[in-house]
């Protein structure tokens, strides 16, 4: 169904807008959008961002990834021009014409393979498609319990009603809790984070090993960086935007002799490139995707410790001393849903937000 070629050519895409299109533009198109063809099939979710469209297509609670393609628009006439070229398997170098209209929240987009649609009507090559933007909740008065503090610590956390940014793929975003938990230093939002729902534990229960139930390479959640100055545990300066976490376990070697109490860790890989919420079986292949991500010779982690059983009132930052006496480490403690093993149906994390180890 030509449909199908159609969309292929804008999923997973290089969002590409010329100068002249105007930031205002790229702007009011940033979203999630929800709908299908015009009087015809349903079921496709395209999330816009700055630099990346994705759309995946949902039947029967099944999602289908589909395509690869770059997209440039033309503002100089109307209807609004937003022209596609494959990039990616069947769809590689083809061409698709198509216009645009946006009022309010509703984007329609209609398309053909060999000209200019006139007019937004599905039929004789055309294909119409209308998609509702899913709002989000006013960032600004989106914290609504009182963040919980530690006496000992200027960090907070605060329940966060809002979803997973737009720069998160649609497959990942299903993975996760609807809202998601806000650390604060002082009145300075450092951070967001959302959790996934029904993390995959090892059935067996918890190895000697390691102090979580977890296979390497689990995704275990979203972090968007808000502070500039955020850092990892190894002190690497972590650039404001969205990435995954996975979990992993440092190596047992000759390097990370004098660090080996430091075994479970979540790495950061970018959100635009980790939309896939399978688990990275290959534990060199996650370290290579986390230097990716940071440019530099180590992936950013963000060390976990041991849980510790018999915390209320959770979410909450506990404030602990580090490895040395001059280091206090905040962690974030929460909890969230597990499966996998039958006498495990939640997990608890406990994860440093701020404070590192000195090497």
């Amino acid at each position: 169904m030509r449909l199908v070629s159609f969309v292929c050519i804008i999923a997973l895409a290089q969002f590409a807008i010329a100068a002249e299109d105007g930031a205002e533009a790229r702007k009011k198109l940033v979203g999630v959008w929800k709908g299908g063809v015009e009087d015809g099939a349903q079921g496709h979710v395209l999330t816009i961002t700055p630099k990346l469209v994705s759309c995946v297509r949902v039947r029967d609670g099944k999602e289908t990834d589909i395509g690869g393609g770059t997209v440039k628009l033309d503002l100089s006439k109307k209807p609004f021009r937003m022209d596609a070229t494959g990039t990616t398997g069947g769809q590689k170098g083809r061409a698709w014409f198509g216009i645009y209209s946006l009022e309010g929240d509703t984007l329609k987009y209609c398309v053909n393979s060999k000209q200019p649609p006139k007019a937004f009507k599905t039929g004789d090559g055309n294909f119409c498609l209308v998609l509702k933007r899913q709002k989000e909740k006013d960032k600004t008065s989106s914290t609504t319990t009182k963040p919980r503090v530690d006496k000992r610590s200027q960090y907070a956390v605060a329940e966060l009603e809002e979803s997973a940014p737009a720069q998160v793929s649609e497959k990942v975003r299903r993975t996760l809790a609807d809202s998601g938990l806000r650390i604060l230093s002082g009145d300075q939002v450092v951070c967001d984070i959302w959790l996934r729902v029904d993390v995959p534990t090892l059935k067996g229960g918890k190895r000697a090993d390691r102090n979580y139930s977890l296979e390497s390479g689990e995704l275990l959640g979203v972090l968007r960086v808000s502070k500039k100055a955020a850092g990892d545990f190894r002190n690497l300066k972590i650039a404001p935007d969205v990435y995954t976490l996975r979990y992993g376990l440092q190596p047992l070697d000759d390097i990370h002799e004098f660090t080996k109490q430091f075994r479970d860790f979540l790495v950061l890989l970018s959100a635009k490139d980790d939309t896939d919420p399978a688990r990275v079986s290959n534990e060199r292949d996650l370290a290579e995707r986390g230097i990716d991500t940071t440019g530099e010779s180590h992936p950013a982690i963000l060390y976990l410790k041991s849980p510790v059983r018999g915390r209320k009132e959770l979410p909450a930052i506990v404030s602990t001393p580090g490895s040395d006496a001059n280091t206090m480490l905040q962690v974030l403690a929460a909890t969230t849903t597990a499966k996998g093993n039958p006498n495990r149906k939640a997990i608890q994390i406990e994860l440093v937000m701020a404070g590192y180890a000195k090497e």
